[in-house]
């Protein structure tokens, strides 16, 4: 183990101005919470049919498709209303995703035998057929259009679930991570470098997409051209698919959430999900009180950093992986062992005792004999932003003071002072890094609460798969924003059983 990264053991947790992580960071949109034991997929459909933005949003459009439905050929005439109406052939296609089945057919078959779902789906004794649920949504509604009421929906949902009394103080631990929802089908296939290299030294045109030359209908041909695709060199994410973002509180409230093909980068993604942190969340916090977000290395981007502190967030990112190798500690990896042992001392001119500190590669500060005191600063500014510095202090090296954004290393000389944003390196004077106690508490209570989310997800409303019958990202993206729907029915629902809980009610539950 480095000098710094001995320092940083030897040093006790410390909170300060950030929130102490919940003990127990369960979801609150869980079959587990006591006010929502018991609900049904059926009765979730029934709530958000019910919710004003269903109303507002989806209903003009389903109105319209039976309408339309009843028009003899050219004319205005109406016809007799259709046996079934838009509202509930889509509130089938609501339950199949609430109900977490894989198929409609498997949806249409666990419709049948539940009387009390048909009765609040307003279906009767029967179901439709599958051959008029497949009419409905492939010729009667559009897909594009149907994606986007779906998403509206989910979006002014949310928003009314940060306005519900606690969510501020829920809102000071953030994670964001990105899952795999695969795909039986087969997306593009990019040609690794090394074999366009290859190809090129031997005369011939390198390929981009192995498999964009088969036939149609031949094994191997693209059927899903909005996937993209993964080798078995990329960990955990290998495979084909769609890449699922999103931004979460601690205890699993949706704050936004984006998809892309698998192949692409998670921070575009994460970019435009902090913009849309800061315009439609952000308004409803307390703009005095620090956050935390927790985020793995797949997100290390200087960007990411500081748009992150603007908000005023402390960002809990590193830059390297703490997975570990086979016959390692889980601690060391090859990149994280090159980073303890790099040393960057700062260069101040009118400062001479800051050359006796430095840094290592994850930006832990240090000085140069291993005695010197660290005190970390976070605090709010007047513009909202979040300021963070690491304040040194040693009888043999001198005293130091390192702000986030304000240093940058242009060579492996080390680090001086940097006077355009675009330029820092926002990791130098925040704390939370590669060796630090405080940043793996964090990191340990997201890997926690992450997994079992993703794991909720994928039980309850059949996501985040390896393998699915989703072949367009269109297709994709309306599916989750229907079961990111849900998720706030069930967050709004909770807060109302709350509300009408007496405090006798209340005191029985504990006991």
């Amino acid at each position: 183990m480095s000098t710094l990264a001995a320092v940083k053991e030897r040093q006790r947790v410390c909170y300060g101005p950030l929130a102490k992580p919940a003990e127990r960071a369960d979801l609150y949109w869980s079959r587990e919470q006591p006010e929502l034991k018991g609900i049904t997929a059926g009765e979730v459909v029934a709530r958000l049919i019910e919710t004003q933005e269903f109303r507002e949003i989806l209903m003009p459009k389903l109105r319209q498709i039976d309408q339309r439905n009843r028009t003899v050929g050219k004319g205005k005439q109406m016809g007799r209303p259709l046996r079934w109406t838009a509202l509930q052939l889509e509130s089938v296609f609501l339950y199949r995703r609430y109900s977490g089945t894989e198929t409609l057919k498997e949806a249409w078959t666990q419709l049948c035998a539940d009387p009390k779902a048909r009765l609040l789906l307003g279906l009767g004794e029967q179901v439709p057929s599958r051959a008029t649920l497949t009419r409905y949504v492939r010729q009667h509604f559009d897909e594009e259009e149907r994606c986007q009421l779906h998403s509206e929906i989910d979006r002014c949902l949310r928003r009314k679930v940060v306005q519900l009394p606690g969510f501020d103080q829920e809102a000071r631990v953030l994670g964001m991570d990105g899952s795999l929802h695969g795909t039986h089908f087969t997306p593009p296939i990019p040609n690794p470098r090394e074999k366009q290299e290859k190809e090129g030294k031997e005369g011939k045109t390198p390929r981009k997409i192995v498999n964009d030359h088969i036939p149609a209908g031949t094994p191997g041909a693209i059927t899903a051209p909005t996937a993209g695709y993964i080798g078995k060199k990329g960990g955990p994410k290998a495979g084909r698919g769609f890449c699922f973002t999103g931004l979460w509180t601690e205890h699993g409230t949706l704050l936004n959430w984006e998809i892309c093909a698998l192949n692409e980068s998670e921070k575009p993604s994460a970019e435009r999900l902090l913009a849309s942190y800061e315009k439609e969340v952000l308004p409803y916090r307390d703009n005095q009180q620090l956050s935390v977000l927790t985020a793995d290395a797949g997100f290390n981007s200087q960007k990411i950093r500081r748009q992150v502190q603007s908000m005023p967030i402390v960002p809990n990112i590193h830059k390297a992986s703490h997975k570990s190798l086979p016959g390692e500690p889980k601690s060391k990896t090859q990149e994280a062992q090159k980073r303890n042992e790099a040393w960057y001392p700062f260069r101040f001119p009118s400062k001479p005792d800051y050359e006796n500190w430095g840094a290592n590669g994850h930006g832990e500060i240090g000085c140069q004999c291993g005695q010197g005191q660290l005190k970390n600063v976070r605090e709010v500014a007047k513009n909202g932003a979040a300021i963070i510095a690491t304040k040194g202090c040693c009888s043999n090296c001198g005293n130091i003071t390192i702000t986030s954004g304000k240093w940058k290393r242009p060579d492996k000389k080390g680090y001086v002072r940097c006077y355009r944003e675009d330029q820092a390196d926002w990791t130098l004077g925040n704390s939370l890094t590669f060796n630090d106690k405080l940043s793996k508490v964090y990191g340990n209570d997201r890997f926690g609460w992450n997994e079992s989310l993703h794991a909720t997800m994928r039980k309850r409303f059949g996501l985040l798969k390896d393998k699915s019958w989703m072949r367009d990202i269109t297709e994709v993206k309306t599916e989750f924003a229907i079961a990111t729907s849900a998720i706030s029915i069930l967050l709004l629902e909770r807060a109302k059983r709350q509300n009408e809980m007496t405090p006798a009610s209340v005191e029985l539950d504990a006991a």
